[in-house]
């Protein structure tokens, strides 16, 4: 009874949202402010007093990827202005003598632990914390890599686990769901390149004994090298799923087990997801929460759901805005039931090989190009446009880091089923698949699939004459043509019915029809040129295109 009541009180003091149990399992949503300093106390006041507190940045992920195993025990991380300039927020100072209380003289303690040099948290706030009278502790190195390992020596020196968890040192949800765990366990975590075991890690290892060595993400987060540069004292156990939510699944599975007693939901797509993810890290310490990861737009991810179920835990926290993490999607997780499908969606993927970097600026130009497909498609038809998977408006693209090098996308040997496989929410769902390979020698630009999964785009840029997506591309120039071209075709066009039919899903008679196979008038392109073979063609029994569910009425 004591324990409702605290909890009760914490609801009532905090502004914990907290609807009903849906299904017998309690829900809640903490860090609700689209502010990720102020999320961060909202979460961190979760806890009465603390013993440690740990500061990080709030602009930049990359300091934050070690510091969840800091939070071990009672000390929450806190976000404040990052930067040589940055300063120490009011509210972020208020909430440290909340929780640390009355300062006590230094004696070797550590009251707060700075992570990141003084170009990530100034000097300035450094002398802040030491002017309220506690004694603070800088873990730096020179970059991201080194801090992180400056912070698991740390993590050793203070009683740390005989474990590690590596992960990628240039994105951040492998290292946040792991993070849950590390801090629950008090075990380090250090981050490498994706391609190679950064020395630092190496010498780290070299030095720590052995234990287990946890790398968390599959071969295109971690390559195989990494994976055999492991010094040979450690037990190296690789924990994945073939998208950043299976392999939250697969940390919840294989490194918690039936530690776990509740899951932490948080949104592992969006931009500023890492912030409220590291923040909550802690509570992995404390209420034994796993991670687990909502999509771009707030939706529950099908992993999480499933894993959800399988388990049934005795709590689901929210953490985040509900457009970072939906009250349908908490719903739906405590047992309420999905949200009503609208219909099924084209959905844009970025599929970048293992042994290929990602191209800076592609995700925008993918969503352009599939904005201004949209667009042609909505002036053709006059009150159609085609469904997208949409993030607060703008189309969302999912990145994909798939497990096959760009030589096996080249030599036509990988089944994009099985990558694509975790993309369709609705069974009926198209993914649109701009991927960073291809063979410029003669391979196939772009093609429309229908197998026993469903309908899939596949466009392969680097056999499509150097045309890439571009985020000021116009329709019909550069990368606008060939996913507008490949949408008519998943709509279901052209029906063998078609008077003007070529047994390929083109037409003969217009050189001006999108899917014309008798050249192409590019500056007067009609969808179905005299509504005769694919579109309102009111020939009875033969597939109109307009009755796909995948448009949705303007």
């Amino acid at each position: 009874m004591r324990h409702l009541t605290l909890l009760l009180a914490l609801v009532l003091t905090i502004g914990l949202h907290a609807p009903p149990a849906f299904g017998g399992v309690d829900a809640a949503r903490t860090g609700d402010d689209a502010d990720p300093i102020a999320a961060a106390i909202t979460i961190s006041q979760r806890l009465g007093q603390a013993d440690q507190v740990v500061l990080g940045r709030a602009d930049l992920f990359a300091d934050n990827l070690a510091a969840t195993a800091l939070t071990s025990g009672s000390a929450p991380l806190l976000l404040t202005e990052g930067g040589p300039d940055g300063g120490l927020p009011t509210q972020v100072e208020a909430e440290i003598q909340r929780l640390l209380g009355q300062p006590s003289p230094c004696q070797g303690q550590v009251d707060v632990y700075l992570v990141g040099g003084v170009n990530a948290i100034s000097e300035a706030t450094q002398d802040q914390v030491e002017g309220m009278g506690y004694c603070s502790r800088r873990l730096a190195g020179p970059g991201r890599v080194q801090t992180a390992v400056v912070v698991a020596r740390e993590v050793r020196r203070t009683g740390g686990g005989t474990d590690v968890v590596i992960a990628r040192a240039d994105d951040w949800a492998d290292a946040a769901t792991a993070g849950a765990w590390a801090s629950r366990n008090r075990v380090p975590v250090v981050v490498t390149d994706r391609v190679s075991l950064h020395p630092d890690v190496q010498a780290f290892l070299n030095e720590s004994g052995s234990g287990t060595a946890w790398l968390v993400g599959g071969s295109a987060a971690l390559a195989p090298a990494v994976e055999q540069a492991v010094p040979a004292q450690w037990n190296v156990r690789r924990v994945a799923g073939p998208t950043r939510e299976g392999t939250a699944v697969a940390v919840l599975e294989e490194m918690w087990g039936p530690q776990a007693r509740s899951v932490a939901l948080v949104n592992g797509r969006d931009t500023l997801g890492w912030a409220y993810a590291f923040a909550a890290a802690w509570l992995g310490q404390t209420d034994d929460r796993a991670q687990l990861y909502a999509l771009q737009d707030g939706s529950l991810a099908t992993e999480s759901r499933d894993a959800i179920t399988a388990r049934t835990p005795e709590s689901v926290l929210a953490v985040g805005t509900p457009t970072l993490v939906s009250d349908a999607a908490l719903q739906e997780a405590t047992g309420g039931g999905p949200p009503p499908a609208d219909g099924p969606s084209f959905r844009a993927v970025y599929v970048i090989p293992s042994d290929v970097a990602p191209f800076d600026g592609r995700e925008a130009g993918i969503a352009n190009v599939a904005e201004e497909a949209s667009r042609w498609l909505n002036g053709q038809t006059g009150d159609l446009t085609p469904r997208f998977a949409r993030d607060g408006g703008a189309i969302d693209v999912v990145v994909i880091n798939a497990p096959a090098t760009e030589a096996e996308f080249n030599a036509g040997t990988v089944d994009y089923r099985s990558i694509l496989a975790d993309i369709r929410v609705h069974p009926d769902d198209v993914p649109m698949a701009w991927v960073e390979a291809g063979d410029p020698a003669g391979g196939t630009c772009g093609y429309t699939s229908f197998d026993d999964t469903g309908r899939s785009i596949i466009m392969e840029m680097d056999a499509c004459g150097g045309i890439y997506p571009s985020p000021s591309d116009v329709f019909p120039y550069n990368g606008t043509y060939l996913p507008t071209h490949e949408m008519v075709h998943a709509f279901g066009a052209v029906p063998s019915c078609a008077p003007n039919h070529d047994g390929t899903g083109h037409v003969t008679d217009d050189a001006r029809d999108i899917l014309s196979s008798v050249g192409r008038d590019f500056e007067n392109l009609v969808l179905d040129v005299g509504n005769d073979d694919y579109f309102r063609h009111g020939i009875p029994g033969c597939t109109d295109i307009a009755d796909s569910p995948l448009w949705e009425v303007q």
